[in-house]
């Protein structure tokens, strides 16, 4: 019984010990024995006194090293009257996640309730079944929005029941909604929007208002989370007014914290090499990455996080449009700190939002811009073609330094597919990157993150963080098929496979990859790689796109039509399907190309097509990494 409760609660024990308690105690170091004991009196202090005599029975005498910690607790327990638990409702907490955000602010608001003693349940929408909200009384929903005001995929069918004459009544429900997403595109946040008027109109209650967070969602999302806690603190201590004594708070005692995206491991750079022709017209590059002694796990599909830092050039000519010299101090939440750092490490320069151009137009009082900034069309435009020195250019006017910062977004990590698997390069991490160039502008402008990683060399270090994607792995019998989709960069994730797949026991299934790119002379990523891969049977097909290399263009998707036979052929016979690569160019087509291959090879309805792929994505054999 109480084991269980250690894999939730067990701080600077490993899952592999906790599993051992059964076993014997003396496997646990002093550190941790007072931490169990801690925990344990605890646990008696709201009376689980049966408890400790099933552990007593299962991890025999006490440790050579230490006081018996039962022994003691015997005593507490008897002296203790028995509690119940006070959060006579329980809460479940759901998310719905596309590149990682919702699920950590999920698990974020979970490991707060519990250490505040309160019990909720954590669960992925994807492993959801919709029918079960009319079971539920509280509800705590944190949903990112995906391309022009779409759910992410694993919310996908939650959103359609909720949507839909199905969803029955919901008034014995309280909820509240966190919505992720970025005021940049027109649709901000509409997911979440879209889900709290569709559980208001099944009657369920409202607990308090809907908060819409930017993509420097942190503050925001933590404020949501404390909120959420007060809210039933406060309940709780109203249903136990009568009490006279106060539910015991356990001591834990603190592990290191774990690498995560606020807590990035400062890696070294093993390598940077170009892998297209110097004269493609989007440079590409191969990047190596030291994960050497970090303990760091990750498997193909996964993604890693980048924290970039903005170039000495643009940072530069920012100040200079300011006016300034870059060691004016402003004021940040971390405290002062010159200006030239703050805008080359802490905000945003390569982005715009719709916030700073509505400002800039208020302080440069220049009414063209503002009626720009009113118009949805014109906004995502211009959005889309300039960065802060552009429009620092093109509105210029006099502005505080500290004001100017605070109107910035906060940088934000960028999430790179990985293009290995450590089954083949062990402690490393390796990326595909397309250096990002816009040049609309008189001055080449570049992407942020893969600006900067294709500055770096070797010895070089970045801090990184992993984000797992479990909606995007292999099957876990390697001699299911594989059908492997992608555009450019989009290659990344499958050279992981075919890595992993190299390495797996026993037969392998069906591998093909469609690849497509501008030029087989500059732009085939990995040419010699996916040659071997075929010559040694670990890929099956290979079928290439190169769009420019004739007079019409061909892409991918038209690769697959070709392969029609085939590719139902694969589907039927249970292979799996994968997308990576741009959302706005890629997905649709094909996924439009895939719906015509099963309609005209299965002889069905579009509509029934339409729900054969709906079902592929459900079983987890069509998924998606698309940016």
């Amino acid at each position: 019984m109480l084991a269980n409760l250690l894999q939730e609660f067990a701080a600077p024990l490993s899952k592999e010990q906790v599993n051992k308690f059964k076993e014997a105690l003396g496997d646990l170091s002093l550190e941790q024995v007072n931490w169990l004991s801690g925990y344990l009196a605890g646990i008696a202090a709201t009376g689980a006194a049966a408890g400790i005599n099933d552990i007593r029975s299962v991890v025999g005498p006490q440790s050579a090293f230490a006081p018996d910690p039962l022994s003691a607790l015997s005593s507490q327990t008897q002296a203790q009257p028995a509690q119940v638990s006070s959060d006579i409702t329980q809460s479940t907490i759901l998310y719905g996640s596309q590149t990682g955000n919702a699920k950590g602010v999920a698990q974020q608001l979970k490991k707060q309730l519990e250490q505040a003693d309160i019990a909720a349940e954590l669960i992925d929408l994807a492993d959801f079944n919709p029918k079960q909200i009319k079971k539920l009384t509280r509800v705590f929903l944190i949903v990112s929005t995906h391309g022009e005001g779409e759910p992410p995929d694993d919310a996908v069918e939650f959103y359609d029941f909720m949507h839909s004459k199905k969803v029955s009544d919901l008034s014995q429900l309280e909820f509240a909604v966190l919505a992720l997403g970025d005021s940049s595109y027109e649709h901000f946040c509409q997911t979440g929007k879209d889900f709290e008027a569709a559980f208001e109109a099944a009657g369920a209650s409202k607990l308090f208002a809907r908060i819409d967070c930017d993509v420097d969602y942190q503050g925001d999302s933590e404020r949501w989370q404390q909120a959420i806690q007060e809210h039933l603190q406060a309940n709780r201590s109203n249903l136990n007014s009568s009490d006279t004594q106060a539910t015991p708070q356990l001591s834990i005692v603190e592990r290191e914290p774990s690498v995560d995206k606020f807590n990035p491991l400062s890696a070294e750079v093993i390598d940077v090499v170009a892998i297209s022709a110097s004269d493609a017209n989007k440079q590409t590059f191969h990047v190596e990455i030291d994960l050497a002694n970090s303990g760091l796990q990750y498997q193909p599909g996964d993604t890693l996080g980048i924290w970039p830092i903005n170039s000495k050039e643009l940072v530069t000519e920012v100040i200079a449009r300011l006016g300034a010299n870059g060691d004016e101090l402003v004021t940040t939440k971390k405290g002062a700190i010159r200006l030239f750092d703050c805008l080359q490490n802490e905000r945003e320069l390569t982005q715009v939002s719709p916030g700073f151009i509505s400002w800039l137009a208020k302080v440069a009082q220049d009414n063209s811009l503002l009626e720009i900034s009113q118009n949805p069309s014109q906004l995502k435009a211009l959005i889309q073609r300039s960065q802060i020195p552009d429009l620092l250019e093109q509105f210029p006017c006099q502005i505080d330094v500290q004001e100017f910062v605070e109107q910035l977004r906060a940088i934000t990590p960028r999430l790179y597919s990985i293009a290995s698997s450590q089954a083949e390069v062990e402690d490393e991490v390796h990326l595909t990157v397309g250096l990002v160039a816009n040049e609309q502008t008189s001055k080449v402008r570049f992407g942020a993150a893969s600006a900067y990683l294709a500055s770096l060399t070797a010895g070089d270090s970045v801090k990184v963080f992993i984000e797992s994607n479990k909606h995007f792995r292999l099957p876990d019998d390697p001699s299911t098929p594989i059908v492997m989709i992608g555009a450019g960069t989009g290659i990344a994730p499958y050279r992981g496979f075919m890595q992993q797949r190299e390495h797996s026991r026993g037969p392998l299934g069906e591998s093909w990859l469609f690849f497509g790119n501008q030029h087989f002379s500059a732009d085939f990523l990995y040419q010699l790689e996916w040659q071997q891969y075929l010559k040694k049977g670990v890929l099956s097909h290979i079928e290439l796109a190169f769009s420019r290399d004739q007079k019409e263009k061909v892409y991918v998707q038209d690769r697959m039509l070709e392969q029609a036979d085939k590719l139902y052929e694969l589907l039927e016979s249970g292979a799996h399907f994968y997308l990576c690569g741009d959302q706005q160019r890629l997905a649709k087509s094909v996924e439009e190309a895939l719906v015509s291959i099963i309609e005209k090879h299965g002889q069905l309805s579009s509509e029934a097509a339409i729900n054969y792929l709906n079902d592929l994505k459900k079983q987890g054999r069509y998924q998606k990494d698309v940016y």
